[in-house]
């Protein structure tokens, strides 16, 4: 399972550096294949970009040799030690059968050089996935939930999946006969089930068939999910900045639910580190918090403060409050 989240994904561990490490260690992966997908839906895929070097690295641009594919690189420069993606998407409504496609990236940062990455598919008329994506949305963390999509078959009567396997261990796959009023069609419903234990994030994932099908026996279903916290807090930390004695400081953080909560109580204030607006009311999806700092002393402020709700197992929110007091300034 790829995890995705803008233009950043997740790190991987290099233990490469100097001038110009060599560009295998760049792209984890060179090549995608889609393997046998109904004709009509757009493929979209994240060759993850890593700058294992200490210096950064910078994209002058991509080509493909075909227009049935676009390629963006939304981040042109990556920093040291940390990376970026490659986006590739496939219309799949330009071609029919086996299709591959090279794409170009060429870079001028830490020195010139061309990278091929290939994508490949098989588009067939004679199936339809529809809706064309195993799509989740917006999912609460710890929250199980279902979503089913439609595999339809034509052509051949005998035309069966036999099983149905993920790429990742958070997903359950199920699948059932559904009828059909179409004598040519033979239907299936294809349901993912989320596990509880999926981390926070955007997630993207495959489903796999085995079909009956000799010419199709390996059939791909694309899985997207967003995992969200069902508290959040900006920012997560309150910084007061560099105060001198008498001076007055007001900082303000908003918490989000993904349902209406309450403040119940904020643990680890003292006499420096005060709550200037009040606690309880009514429960709301969005709740202002404003903290001041204390200035008549001189010290310097590193505290972790507790935001209690009553939102259940996931009651608590915790963040920093960073500040300095100085004297005779």
């Amino acid at each position: 399972m790829i995890r995705f989240c803008g233009a950043t994904i997740v790190v991987l561990a290099f233990g490469l550096s100097g001038q110009a490490a060599d560009s295998d260690a760049w792209f984890p992966e060179r090549i995608k294949d889609f393997g046998t997908v109904p004709r009509g839906p757009m493929l979209t895929h994240y060759y993850r970009v890593n700058n294992p070097t200490d210096q950064p690295i910078q994209i002058g641009g991509v080509r493909v040799s075909c227009g049935c594919v676009t390629v963006t690189a939304p981040q042109p420069i990556i920093p040291p030690g940390q990376n970026s993606a490659i986006l590739a998407q496939m219309d799949t409504r330009r071609f029919v059968g086996a299709k591959t496609v090279t794409i170009y990236v060429t870079f001028i940062k830490p020195r010139f050089e061309e990278v091929a990455l290939q994508v490949t598919a098989f588009a067939r008329e004679d199936f339809m996935i529809h809706p064309d994506t195993i799509a989740f949305g917006q999912v609460a963390k710890g929250q199980t939930k279902q979503a089913t999509v439609r595999v339809s078959f034509y052509g051949d009567p005998n035309w069966r999946i036999e099983g149905a396997t993920s790429d990742s261990s958070f997903i359950k796959p199920t699948f059932k006969a559904v009828p059909s009023q179409n004598t040519t069609e033979v239907g299936y419903e294809l349901t993912a089930e989320l596990g509880t234990d999926i981390p926070v994030g955007k997630w993207f994932t495959d489903v796999w068939l085995k079909t009956s099908n000799p010419s199709a026996s390996k059939i791909r279903v694309p899985l997207t999910v967003e995992i969200v916290a069902p508290l959040t807090v900006i920012p997560s930390q309150v910084q007061f900045g560099v105060l001198k004695q008498g001076d007055k400081s007001e900082q303000r953080v908003i918490l989000k639910g993904l349902a209406p909560f309450k403040i119940m109580s904020v643990l680890g204030m003292d006499d420096g580190i005060q709550l200037v607006s009040p606690m309880g009311g009514e429960a709301k999806p969005v709740q202002v918090l404003t903290f001041s700092l204390d200035t008549k002393n001189a010290r310097k402020v590193e505290r972790k403060l507790t935001i209690v709700t009553d939102m259940g197992s996931e009651n608590e929110i915790v963040i920093s409050a960073v500040g300095e007091v100085l004297i005779g300034q």
